[in-house]
């Protein structure tokens, strides 16, 4: 093949390759929405207007709660997660039985951290704590 074709079907393909069609919600450890059964959002805090555990089944507010895990942010890792005012235990239980955690935490210098704790690294989302807040709304 001459080096025109050839060049040719390489942007052909790149451009093939980068519109494929993603399968699933792909979500940090490597979870798919699909494998998703459902979702215990626990409530570690002094506020007492919120309910102390909620459990999630609908699949709207399922993927809700996956879209905005979705958009979290790598923040600092040295935050005091130790000095703060309580947090919010959130477990996506998955097919199998298995289950990841992520522990939401309101610390007194950084404002709210995301802990995921099968890395534990920290993100920052502000949008997740609103959405937490109204699910566990009593």
């Amino acid at each position: 093949m001459n080096m025109k074709v050839t060049t040719w079907l390489v942007i052909l393909l790149v451009c093939l390759v980068s519109c494929q069609e993603k399968k699933g919600n792909n979500l940090p450890n490597g979870i798919k929405s699909g494998d998703v059964t459902g979702i215990t959002l626990i409530n570690k805090t002094p506020n007492s207007y919120i309910a102390d555990t909620v459990n999630i089944k609908d699949e709207e507010k399922i993927a809700d709660v996956l879209s905005e895990i979705q958009r979290l942010q790598p923040t600092k890792q040295d935050v005091a997660t130790n000095v703060q005012f309580g947090f919010y235990i959130v477990v996506i239980h998955l097919k199998g039985n298995q289950a990841n955690y992520y522990h939401v935490i309101y610390t007194v210098y950084d404002g709210v951290v995301i802990v995921n704790r099968g890395n534990n690294k920290l993100y920052k989302n502000d949008k997740i704590i609103d959405l937490l807040l109204r699910l566990m709304k009593k």
